[in-house]
């Protein structure tokens, strides 16, 4: 244990994922290694934010660029969570002496002293897998508007800056 939760150093999986239909997603990361697997409910933003700031770190680690690319782990079951929690906000540190990225993971309603919750660590390939998983799990949603970036419903979509207009534009 870290001091104010677990640290994962050598982690075997780092999974990003979604449950329900587009509109009523709930959204989530699995991470975990031969001892424990962790469920982090977040946000959508929270994986496209940090799906965007991973990709912004592995510009640290250029002659990674061109190896090749590990598969991730699938289809977890379900029942070997051992622990949930529900992510209040998330933060990105790069260990070059190690070559590693972390995310550092903080409960919803945390203090803002408060240590991280999770640490886990994960070398730029495997970070490179997760954020194309992450970039597919958002992308499989409703489509957004190309004026105002809100969700689309498959009903339809008045936009707000088409002035009332109804003109298809998705």
């Amino acid at each position: 244990m870290a001091s104010g939760g677990y640290e994962f150093r050598d982690i075997d999986l780092l999974e990003a994922g979604a449950k329900g239909t587009p509109g009523s997603r709930t959204f989530y990361m699995l991470i975990g290694d031969r001892s424990i697997l962790v469920r982090l409910w977040v946000r959508k933003e929270h994986l496209v934010m940090l799906s965007e700031a991973i990709q912004q770190a592995l510009a640290e680690f250029p002659d990674t660029a061109d190896a090749p690319v590990i598969p991730n782990y699938s289809g977890i079951d379900d029942s070997k969570v051992d622990n949930e929690i529900n992510v209040g906000s998330l933060a990105l540190a790069i260990d070059q002496e190690r070559r590693q990225i972390g995310i550092f993971v903080y409960d919803r309603g945390a203090q803002e002293s408060s240590p991280p919750s999770y640490r886990c660590w994960a070398n730029p390939n495997m970070m490179k897998i997760f954020t194309r998983k992450i970039d597919e799990v958002c992308a499989s949603g409703r489509p957004t508007c190309p004026l105002c970036a809100q969700p689309v419903e498959p009903t339809g979509h008045v936009c707000p800056r088409s002035n009332g207009h109804h003109a298809t534009l998705v």
